[in-house]
């Protein structure tokens, strides 16, 4: 649960570009259910909001969905369709690494500006 949690801003972002593509693939791999993907898929929400309200409702549900959820967006298909994904899922790296890496890019670009 920790690295949607400690990457949630860049899941948002990231996965904000096309949620109808996440909602399917959640939903075929049983990490929601029907009544889930019913309520996420509302034609009044936003993708960022679709996207928030997934990741509250995956983190809600525990490790082992989290982890579902994570194995899910590991994917190749979905590497190549959100490409940005490729920063959090490499193989060379430990969960460790996983779990802070955007967000220290993150830290790092905001403190550029500085």
């Amino acid at each position: 649960m920790e690295t949607v949690k400690n990457n949630k801003v860049f899941l948002i972002e990231t996965l904000s570009a096309d949620a109808s593509i996440i909602l399917q693939h959640v939903q075929n791999d049983n990490i929601i259910t029907r009544r889930d993907y019913n309520n996420l898929n509302q034609t009044n929400h936003t993708q960022e909001q679709i996207i928030i309200k997934l990741l509250d409702n995956v983190m809600y549900k525990g490790n082992e969905v989290c982890h579902k959820f994570l194995k899910m967006l590991e994917k190749e298909e979905l590497q190549e369709i959100f490409p940005r994904l490729k920063e959090l899922f490499t193989p060379d790296k430990t969960s460790a690494e996983r779990e802070s890496r955007p967000a220290m890019a993150q830290a790092t670009n905001q403190g550029k500006g500085d």
